[in-house]
């Protein structure tokens, strides 16, 4: 039998031009991919592969690609040596266009660290295109509804448990007991969370006003973002905040007021979209 004698360096050189372009194709496909809350909960594919095995391609090959590099410098460490030495010479004659490329590496990297335009409208760009998936039917009750058990969903929902698994024995999806984990049970029924949860909203208009795009993805607006969508004036709905104890500008996000006061997103949504507490206040 003839022995086979690869050319290691040959071989790295194919491999990084063929690593170059997946790590592309996977890079362009996560950045106008779905958030996580709505990919989880529908169980979103692109290619019959879902996000988390996306992620998982890209970031394989982008580690094995800088593996790659390093032998590829190995193996052409002399050659680069040599170019490089040469090729100082002849840079040093040229220190502006140096000092230029340095600076735009500057302003590159510092730019897009401090989200700064044009920067920042890219990554909004892409921001857009992940939150063009949110609909009725894709957004998640509450974020990361799939973790949650029965019993934390339907806490979570103001939602009876007994009626969550009636509804559920009514398709024939048995349940074991309320704290089984939602993603569990979709995962035994072959079906994605966001099947499972209409199957569990059905007969409820209990959750609707978060079901109806609200639930997901306004986390980034501000406060009067949030409200003029929703049709509140802004100092009403500071109003409802206050009157559960937590003041707010308007030109904060609804996430930053969040975390602020350890709530959900979602949470501080429902107070400002509740006419009640206004009332209840004065």
């Amino acid at each position: 039998m003839k022995k086979i004698n690869i050319n290691w360096q040959i071989l790295t050189s194919i491999y990084i031009l063929f690593s170059f372009v997946i790590m592309t194709f996977t890079g362009i496909i996560l950045f106008f991919a779905p958030h996580g809350r709505i990919a989880h909960w529908t169980y979103w594919t692109f290619l019959g592969l879902q996000k988390e095995s996306w992620q998982a391609v890209h970031t394989v090959f982008t580690f094995i690609f800088v593996f790659a590099g390093i032998m590829h410098l190995y193996f052409n460490w002399n050659a680069i040596k040599l170019y490089l030495t040469s090729k100082f010479a002849n840079t040093l004659k040229y220190g502006f266009e140096l000092a230029i490329s340095l600076f735009v590496v500057f302003i590159l990297f510092f730019g897009s660290a401090a989200e700064l335009p044009p920067f920042s409208n890219l990554m909004d760009f892409g921001e857009y295109l992940s939150e063009s998936w949110g609909t009725e039917d894709t957004e998640p009750p509450v974020p990361h509804a799939e973790d949650l058990s029965l019993k934390e969903l339907a806490l979570a929902t103001k939602t009876d448990i007994n009626l969550i698994i009636s509804n559920l024995e009514k398709v024939g999806i048995i349940v074991l007991s309320g704290n089984e984990i939602l993603q569990d049970i979709a995962d035994r029924a072959n079906v994605s969370p966001s099947e499972m949860f209409a199957v569990i909203n059905s007969g409820t208009e209990t959750y609707n006003h978060i079901r109806s795009g609200l639930g997901g993805g306004y986390g980034r607006m501000t406060v009067q973002e949030l409200c003029v969508k929703s049709g509140v004036l802004p100092d009403e709905g500071l109003k409802r905040l206050m009157a559960k104890g937590i003041p707010a500008e308007p030109e904060l996000k609804i996430k930053d007021v969040a975390i602020e006061h350890r709530k959900q997103p979602v949470e501080i949504a429902e107070i400002i979209l509740d006419k009640k507490l206004i009332e209840e206040a004065i």
